[in-house]
Formats: C-alpha cells, sequence, structure tokens
C-alpha cells in the first residue's frame, strides 16, 4: 500500500470547533506529541530538527517540538509573569508527556494513544487530526514528506512573514512641528526584541498551555515602585528589579510621577523649573550653568529631546517586562490628551525632597495663573 493511504488511514480526525475552539492552535502548527517519553524518537528529531522543520515550512506549516520551545519560554517568563515560580520538575523529557496528558483531556481523546502523533489543524481550519508517526517499511523523512504534503493548507503563509504583518507603516522623514504626532510616532518605533520572542512563541501556537505548564497561573499583580533615597528606581514586587535610565530621562520620568494629573506637552515651558530642581536632585550637582541648554530643551516641546527621553523610559522598561504590564509605568497618553504615568499612585514611595518640588512648583503656577487671570482683567486705561 503507498504511503498516503497508509497514513490516511491510520489519521483520526475530529471538530475543532466542538473540541478544540479554546486551543491557542493556528492552522499552521504541526505538534509532535507523545504520552510516554520515547528517547529513541526524540533522539531522531533532535539530531534532524532542521531539517524536520523544513519539510513543513515547505508545506506552508510549522513544526513544533516542544523541548526546543521549554528553554525559550523558560528564560521568556519573567518577563510576562514577573511573579511566576517556574516549576522545575517539568523538564525536556517530560514536557511532551505533560503537555500531551492536557491536550488529550482537552480534546477528549483517550490517553491509551501511545508512540510519537503529530497533531494537526487541516482543511479550513475545522478539524483536527492526529497521527501516529511510525510506519513500518518507511523512512522517517519519507514519512514526513508525505505527511507535510497531505497537512498542506491553502493559506502558506511562513512564520516569518507573520512576524512582519503588524509592521508601523513608514513614517515620514520630516520632522513634526506638532507635539502630540511626534510623540505618538516616537513611541511607535519602539520595538522591543523580547516583544518580538514573544510574538514569536505565541504564533508557535499553546502559549498559554505551555506557560501555565512551567509556572502556573498567578493573579496579574503590578508592582509597588519604589524611588531610593539616591533616586534609583525599583519594583521591589518584582524580584528587586531596577529600571536605570540615564540623569536627564529620569528627570523627565520623575516630572511625570510626581504630576499624577499629567501634562500637556505644549505645555512643559511651564515646567522648566520643576525639571531644573529635579535634575539638581538626581544628578547631585548644585551648578547645573552647563546643563541649562539641555534642560532648556527638555521644556521645548518644538525640540526633540523629549520624546527621545519618553521614548528611552518605554524602552527601560519594556527591556524587562512585556508591554501588557509597562504599560502601567511608562510615559503614556493618546493624541492631544495629557500624557502621563497610569500607575495607580498608591503603588508609588518617592522621596519627600521630590513631593516638595513638585508641590512647591505646582502653588507657584497657580499663583501665577491667578496673577494672569487678574492682569487680564483690568481694564485698559
Amino acid at each position: 500500500m503507498e504511503l498516503k493511504k497508509i497514513i490516511e488511514s491510520k489519521s483520526f480526525s475530529f471538530d475543532y470547533d466542538r473540541y478544540a475552539r479554546n486551543l491557542d492552535f493556528p492552522t499552521s502548527l504541526v505538534v509532535y506529541l507523545e504520552t510516554v517519553f520515547s528517547p529513541n524518537l526524540n533522539r531522531v528529531i533532535q539530531k534532524n530538527l532542521p531539517t524536520i522543520e523544513k519539510i513543513y515550512a515547505d508545506a506552508g506549516k510549522t513544526f513544533v517540538y516542544l523541548p526546543a520551545l521549554l528553554l525559550e519560554m523558560t528564560d521568556l517568563l519573567p518577563y510576562f509573569k514577573p511573579l511566576a515560580v517556574i516549576d522545575e520538575t517539568v523538564t525536556s523529557q517530560n514536557i511532551t508527556p505533560i503537555v500531551t496528558t492536557k491536550l488529550f483531556a482537552e480534546l477528549n481523546i483517550s490517553t491509551d494513544c501511545q508512540g510519537g502523533m503529530l497533531l494537526t489543524r487541516t482543511g479550513n481550519g475545522n478539524t483536527m487530526t492526529l497521527t501516529p508517526l511510525m510506519v513500518k517499511g518507511f523512512t522517517m523523512k519519507a514519512f514526513l514528506i508525505e505527511h507535510a504534503s497531505l497537512s498542506k493548507i491553502w493559506d502558506n503563509r511562513k512564520y516569518s512573514t507573520v512576524l512582519t504583518d503588524d509592521r508601523w507603516p513608514d513614517m515620514d522623514d520630516t520632522p513634526s512641528k506638532d507635539p502630540e504626532l511626534h510623540f505618538n510616532e516616537d513611541i511607535a518605533r519602539i520595538v522591543s526584541e523580547i516583544d518580538e520572542r514573544i510574538r514569536y512563541l505565541k504564533e508557535k501556537g499553546l502559549f498559554h498551555l505551555l506557560s501555565e505548564t512551567i509556572a502556573p497561573m498567578l493573579l496579574p499583580q503590578l508592582s509597588r515602585l519604589h524611588i531610593t533615597d539616591d533616586y534609583r528606581i525599583f519594583l521591589p514586587d518584582y524580584r528587586n528589579m531596577e529600571i536605570k535610565m540615564n540623569p536627564l530621562s529620569k528627570t523627565v520620568y520623575f516630572l511625570f510621577l510626581c504630576n499624577p494629573w499629567g501634562i500637556s506637552l505644549n505645555s512643559l515651558s511651564y515646567y522648566h523649573c520643576e525639571l531644573t530642581e529635579i535634575y539638581r536632585l538626581v544628578s547631585g550637582r548644585s551648578n547645573l550653568d552647563d546643563m541649562a541648554e539641555s534642560i532648556r530643551r527638555l521644556a521645548d516641546p518644538s525640540d526633540n529631546s523629549i520624546y527621545e527621553k519618553c521614548s528611552r523610559i518605554k524602552r527601560a522598561f519594556l527591556q524587562d517586562l512585556s508591554d501588557d504590564i509597562a504599560k502601567n509605568y511608562y510615559v503614556f497618553g493618546e493624541i492631544n490628551e495629557p500624557k502621563r504615568i497610569s500607575l495607580s499612585r498608591s503603588l508609588v514611595e518617592i522621596p519627600d525632597a521630590l513631593k516638595n518640588i513638585s508641590n512647591d512648583q505646582r502653588i507657584t503656577r497657580q499663583n501665577m495663573d491667578i496673577i494672569s487671570a487678574l492682569i487680564k482683567g483690568i481694564p485698559n486705561i
């Protein structure tokens, strides 16, 4: 009997919408599964993994070998689950049987199925197909080539193209005079390497199942933000993670941190004195003559400086946190809206010296507003 007919006769299918709708399982995946670790099969797969991946890539599929993803997932878990405790009992030898057992329970498949298997989503995406991996009388390579051909789908986009689907549109190189547009353009250009790695794993599928296997789900929780007396930035509830910035970026960050209601970029000139005093604290310098121009540029929304600092602030948090978490800590705001840090100030711990600067400058601005209003009310003589 020809190999194609043998594979078809030994495979069985079931309805995706009925059994697997809640699974993170794109149509492009072919996942190697086993209920019990097979040393021989795993040795062959590990030795020939690049070849196997290419066989399926040529058919528009992505071959997923879970032990190869374990190290990547373990490395990235602290990034999107800062409070997670990694289960060290999950190893490259048992990760596939553990995930297989969970999948079979979800799909209502008997765990009596033994040996290596390939699970794929076939046809128009409404069918899941499970195929025993080995057939006597044929080489594994011949088997995989035929299986890849059978499981080929209409949409043959490879994963590498999926990654580029959400690229930011090209921006006009001409500097914009609109501070709102400039702010959003600079923020949009920041793409974290770690975010790309997480997107890669998510496109591989079974992302949540894998993360739950390696580290049980914890309720989302934001860390406190602690500013030390020497103006270092820590997230104490995320293993005392330090967020590092240069003095000028810290100055901008502390300005927004001390003004929780937000700041319109067009009104930055009103905060020149506050920026100066914050920088004096952060730098530990009393003579700021050589920094006067840098501080002036920070308070000028028509200058690039404020946008660069906001971009660096965002990048500093994205180095260690996923955007879902980091967005609570960096400076952000919709177009034509004040820019602010959304983190609840009940989670913020800052030195009194910073608080006092903000309070003093706010009173000064309020007094200036009152004087300005009074002057406008005096009739011309």
